[in-house]
């Protein structure tokens, strides 16, 4: 009895980690998306787009699109991004901007216009 409630539960955690991990990735693009859609040129744009796909092996993440929804609302929160043009909102989009992650999907580091809020924010 105790050998399968420890595998019922050892089954759930794995189950669970697996949705968090969908989860986690799926919000870190969304973010990307963000952060390229307001500071990306229109080839990191295009780069994003081409290379969004490889991020989940090629296919489509198995989410709901309720989970779509709050995971989209959770990214804009916390890039403020009800609040465009604030120093907060232009701090955070540049870090997100500059992940590895997203600079493999966009590929574009050093646009002119990162080059120019980065100064206007030092």
């Amino acid at each position: 009895m105790k050998l399968r409630t420890i595998l019922i539960i050892t089954f759930s955690s794995l189950i669970l980690q697996g949705c968090d991990s969908t989860e986690t990735k799926v919000k870190k693009v969304l973010m990307c998306g963000l952060a390229v859609d307001q500071l990306g040129n229109s080839q990191a744009k295009a780069n994003y787009s081409k290379n969004l796909p490889n991020m989940f092996g090629g296919k489509e993440p198995n989410i709901s699109s309720y989970d779509i929804t709050r995971i989209s609302g959770e990214a804009r929160e916390e890039l403020y991004m009800d609040f465009p043009g604030k120093q907060k909102n232009l701090e955070l989009l540049l870090e997100e901007y500059e992940e590895d992650y997203c600079e493999d999907l966009h590929k574009e580091p050093n646009t002119d216009r990162v080059q120019f809020l980065k100064k206007i924010l030092d």
